[in-house]
This record gives structure tokens, sequence and C-alpha cells, in this order.
């Protein structure tokens, strides 16, 4: 079994409620879910935690929520009235960590490099190591 050789395997799924992702989420102890800024993002949580009950009622009792990781923030009212409405709605589930808008992310997809790799001082960068403290406690 392939779990058992680490210590964290991170399966990134497409923003689609698809097969992939219900497979993934039973194959999984916990899921993070990104979050953006705007109405129809944050209407879309709505869905995918349902999804996550029904794939722990059918096939992983055990899948947890590690919570919702606000992304692609920018200082912007639609930003600060989404994450307010994010944090006010699902308060003890929203990670404290938020990723910034930043070029350097796409710029190092591009090269197909990590943001870490690509720019570590980068303001992504340094909240992704905030984000990886956050999770693990280090």
């Amino acid at each position: 079994m392939v779990k058992g050789s680490y210590d964290y395997v991170f399966i990134d799924c497409p923003p689609t409620l698809s097969w992939l992702t219900i497979n993934a989420f039973t194959a999984a102890d916990k899921v993070i879910v990104v979050v953006a800024p705007g109405y129809f993002e944050l209407d879309s949580i709505v869905q995918i935690s349902k999804t996550i009950s029904e794939v722990r009622d059918y096939f992983n009792p055990s899948l947890q929520l590690a919570g919702f990781l606000f992304t692609m923030a920018d200082p912007t009212v639609n930003t600060k009235t989404s994450l307010q409405l994010l944090r006010q709605t699902y308060t003890s589930s929203v990670l404290t960590t938020v990723i910034p808008r930043n070029t350097d992310l796409r710029d190092a997809h591009f090269q197909k490099r990590d943001i870490f790799s690509f720019n570590p001082k980068s303001t992504a960068a340094l909240a992704y190591n905030k984000l990886i403290a956050e999770l693990f406690h280090v």
C-alpha cells in the first residue's frame, strides 16, 4: 500500500466535483478546501461540504475537514467581505493563513517550478510557509 510509504500525500483536485474528487476524498484522511474571493466561490462551499458528508457516509467515515484555505486574496472590498463572511459562517474551520494573489505563483507554474525554488522571499512563498507551520505545527 502506498499510504504507508509516506508521511503526507497531497492530491490536488480540480474545482469540479467529479469522480476524481470523490475518489480522492475516499482515499484521504483530511481535506483542505481552497476558497477564492467571490459570491459563487463562497456559495460552492455548501456543495463541497455536502459531498464531503456523503463521502463520509458511503465510503470513508474517518474523512475530516482540515479547514478552508482562503486564496487569491488582494486588497479589495470583495476579498475583505468574502473572508469576513467565510470566517463568520465557518468560524472554527477557516485556516488562519491567507494566501495572497501573487504573480510569482503563475510565473513559477509557467516555469514548472515550485514557489519556494522560484522565489522563496515572495509573499506567496512566505504565506505557504506559514500554512505549512499551521497545518503541521512546525
